[in-house]
């Protein structure tokens, strides 16, 4: 049974009870032995001396069998004796264990009271940790998704940085389509132009060749001014050039910043897709990290249940505590018992000493006695054998007289005798009765040993039980230990967990900036694009302007040229002819500023406008001038045209308005003068057709040119 289920209950009063039937037993024993050597000592003096013949082998009897029972009584006091110091000593060797049990469970008590200190203090610490564990989770979790919506905000803007690129990939295929185009449509119309000019400037200058050379005259007068006039163009037309080359310039370090631009565009895209490679691998890390703290939290749920088991075998370690204390105070109560049951047997044993040499001096004392009793009846035999003799001497001479007091002597002594065999009797009876009584006490005392022997076999497998129990607590202590490295290394996996999330979003964080900066970059490389783009087409303009007006100074000049050529061979038939045709020059001149206007509208192509520019200027207007002289020198030497009408006719004009102030019928009878921005002075009178006709010729030559620039 356990260790709350004994204390100072029946063991221990029983226990007591045969202590106490012991000592009464040992009393009786002495009283027993008191009462026989009072007995003896009255009989001894009661009886009268036997006669010698008769009494002595009675009083040998008596007294052998007297000194059996004393010393069968002195072997049964020693043994009563012997067997009270063999249950002293079993009842100190059982004290001495309770003592050693009361220690150990002491002991034990201590150290269950530590190990659960310890085990409460590492529960604390532990679901300490584990808050802390959650609250970190919590944070990491919160992390994990802000961290998820910025990488998703990252692939956002990396899509629409995608988007952008391929929106500018689809602007800059469609640029050079439309520029392939423009610089077909404008070769196309470059080449009908030259050659529908051509064709009708030969049929002109064929038409007016005799016409022109009657106003050489004319023009001799103006020899000086159109050559002023000449240098002066020359010196635009070189300016002009030079201008156009400036602007060339500029449109060519407007293409190299493009280029850079480019160049710029082209690396931020690459620093762009290497951010995304990044991200893509931060993502990757990511995910890594998501399954690692999962991994964690199941370990953390596994570890929450190894603390709520460690909880319930909290709980009933706490019960046993609480019963091992209950057993231990019951066990100090049961000592305090047997501490004092101890003193009292002690004193026992003290007084049965002193009983037991009181005992041995009563013993000494009946010795005394039996001897003097046996010297008595040796003296007694003496006086009985002396008493014969002389009984036998004197037989003859009284035997009447004595032989009734002889007799009577004889009945005396039967009857003290008889007494004596009585009380021997009795005294034997008694003996046995106290044999008897202590046997059953020895069977007794026998069954207590066995009772305090079964009873130490009961507290030594309590203390084994005590014992097994002490090993499964350090058992638990050594769990639990294990559970508090387990949680120092899910705390150590959680920091490492932590930074590793701390080192991804500071990268994140530095892609993120490192993706605002190329952003930024690439829009101030876009603006700069836009105002290179800008830049490029103001110079493109410019350029278009320079070369119109050089093309019109060219024209001017080769107006200048064709009249010094043609002015002796003017006459005043082709008055109305010159009007008409310088009528048309104006209209021509009206178009060519529509197309000019025109030209201005389309500027969603000046992007291309410079390699159609170093198209346009392979135009030779020299050679076209030459060709022009050429035909004027054949037709000076055919007749003159009939009639005005059929050279109109035949220009394609008769229908056309003119303003014309006349004159007379000579050479410079009507001059008219047109003011400048590209119109020439022509003077009418006889000999003006032919120049008018070589204008309106060479005007139409830059209105074709403007038509495919403006295309």
């Amino acid at each position: 049974m356990g260790f709350g289920c004994f204390g100072p209950g029946p063991e221990q009063e029983q226990l007591r009870s045969q202590l106490e039937q012991t000592k009464a037993q040992l009393a009786a024993q002495q009283r027993e032995a008191a009462d026989l050597k009072r007995r003896y000592e009255e009989g001894q003096r009661s009886a009268p001396l036997p006669r010698a013949g008769a009494s002595e082998p009675v009083e040998n009897g008596v007294a052998g069998s007297l000194r059996a029972e004393v010393e069968s009584l002195t072997k049964a006091l020693q043994l009563k004796q012997q067997e009270a110091s063999e249950a002293a000593d079993k009842l100190n060797a059982a004290l001495a264990e309770a003592a050693q049990a009361k220690r150990e469970l002491e002991a034990e008590r201590e150290a269950s009271r530590v190990a659960l200190e310890a085990k409460a203090t590492a529960d604390a610490a532990a679901l300490a940790q584990l808050q802390e564990a959650n609250a970190r989770l919590e944070a990491f979790a919160k992390d994990l998704a802000a961290v998820r919506e910025e990488a998703a905000a990252a692939r956002q803007a990396a899509a629409v940085a995608r988007e952008d690129a391929a929106r500018a990939r689809e602007q800059l295929t469609a640029a050079h389509a439309q520029q392939s185009r423009a610089a077909a449509e404008a070769a196309a119309v470059a080449e009908e132009a030259a050659a529908s000019t051509v064709a009708a400037a030969a049929e002109r200058a064929e038409k007016a060749a005799a016409a022109s050379r009657q106003q050489v005259d004319a023009l001799r007068a103006e020899l000086a001014e159109q050559a002023s006039r000449l240098q002066a163009a020359e010196a635009a037309a070189k300016e002009a050039q030079d201008s156009a080359a400036r602007e060339a310039a500029a449109a060519a370090e407007a293409v190299a910043a493009a280029a850079a631009l480019r160049a710029e565009l082209a690396a931020a895209r690459e620093a762009q897709r290497d951010a995304v490679e990044r991200l893509a691998d931060v993502q990757a890390e990511l995910r890594d990290s998501a399954l690692r703290v999962q991994g964690l939290e199941e370990e953390r749920s596994m570890l929450l249940e190894q603390v709520e088991q460690l909880g319930g075998g909290r709980t009933g370690l706490e019960l046993q505590l609480q019963q091992l204390e209950s057993q231990l105070e019951q066990l100090t109560s049961v000592k305090s018992e047997l501490d004092a049951e101890l003193e009292r047997l002690r004193e026992e044993q003290s007084e049965g000493a002193d009983r037991e040499a009181q005992l041995r001096a009563g013993r000494a004392g009946l010795e005394a006695q039996v001897q003097q009793l046996e010297s008595r009846l040796a003296e007694q035999a003496a006086v009985t054998a002396a008493a014969a003799a002389a009984a036998t001497a004197a037989a003859a001479s009284a035997a009447d007289a004595s032989k009734e007091e002889v007799a009577a002597r004889e009945a005396a002594a039967l009857a003290q005798l008889a007494a004596v065999q009585h009380e021997l009797v009795e005294a034997r009876r008694e003996l046995e009765r106290t044999l008897v009584q202590h046997a059953q006490e020895d069977e007794a005392q026998r069954l207590e040993s066995e009772r305090l022997r079964a009873r130490g076999e009961e507290l030594a497998a309590q203390l084994e039980k005590a014992e097994d129990r002490i090993r499964e607590l350090t058992a638990t202590l050594a769990l639990q230990e294990q559970l508090a490295a387990s949680l120092n290394a899910t705390k150590s996996s959680l920091e490492d967990a932590q930074g590793a999330m701390e080192a991804l979003r500071q990268e994140v964080q530095t892609l993120q900036e490192e993706r605002m900066l190329l952003r930024s970059h690439e829009e101030d490389a876009r603006a700069e694009l836009e105002r290179t783009r800008e830049a490029l087409k103001e110079a493109q303009t410019r350029s278009v302007a320079l070369v119109t007006e050089a093309a019109e100074r060219q024209l001017e000049l080769t107006r200048v040229r064709t009249e010094l050529a043609s002015h002796g061979a003017l006459s005043d038939s082709n008055a109305d002819m010159t009007s008409r045709l310088l009528a048309d020059h104006q209209a021509l001149q009206a178009e060519c500023s529509k197309l000019r206007g025109e030209l201005r509208g389309k500027d969603a192509v000046l992007g291309l406008l410079q390699d159609q520019l170093s198209s346009l200027t392979e135009i030779d207007l020299d050679s076209m001038l030459k060709q022009i002289d050429n035909v004027q020198s054949r037709q000076a030497k055919k007749p003159p045209a009939a009639s005005l009408e059929a050279m109109l006719a035949a220009a394609g004009l008769g229908g056309g308005r003119s303003s014309v102030t006349s004159g007379g019928g000579g050479p410079g009878a009507a001059t008219k003068r047109v003011g400048d921005g590209g119109r020439p002075s022509a003077s009418v009178g006889g000999a003006g057709g032919v120049a008018a006709v070589v204008t309106s010729s060479a005007t139409a030559e830059p209105t074709g040119v403007t038509k495919s620039v403006a295309a």
